[in-house]
């Protein structure tokens, strides 16, 4: 999280209750998955790599989400790969459920009762250009 806004006056006292209020999803791998040295973690290889991940759905009424082991890999053009890397520090990631890593479909209704609740993969934060900054200058919001 940016220290910047964690850290200002005006968000700082309510940081952790603020985090409580909203589900969270939690990934969980080994440190090295995603940073490892040599080029060798998904943050640094970019699209295409996958690795074994714990993934928890943190609801934040604390109802049941749901804990499913899958894949995680990096996905999306525009900041995942050269020449544009890292035009934006959060980068789109992809949830495959796959049998090898744990069930072949995730079953939980992600998106109310009155949609699916039957999932072979699920993409997150496909759409960086409406979250506001990339590297500390304005985005131009979708109209």
């Amino acid at each position: 999280m940016d220290p910047e806004i964690v850290n200002a006056p005006n968000y700082r006292d309510s940081m952790v209750e603020s985090l409580k209020a909203i589900p969270s999803l939690s990934l969980v791998m080994a440190r090295d998955d995603w940073f490892g040295e040599n080029g060798r973690g998904i943050y640094i290889q970019g699209q295409n790599n996958e690795r074994a991940v714990s993934a928890e759905l943190l609801l934040a009424d604390g109802s049941p989400g749901f804990q499913i082991d899958c894949t995680v890999m990096i996905v999306g053009g525009s900041s995942s790969s050269s020449p544009n890397r890292w035009k934006m520090d959060k980068l789109s990631m992809r949830l495959k459920f796959r049998g090898e890593y744990g069930p072949s479909k995730l079953r939980y209704p992600v998106f109310g009762d009155r949609a699916t609740d039957e999932f072979d993969t699920l993409v997150g934060c496909p759409h960086e250009q409406q979250l506001g900054l990339w590297r500390g200058r304005k985005a131009v919001q979708p109209a």
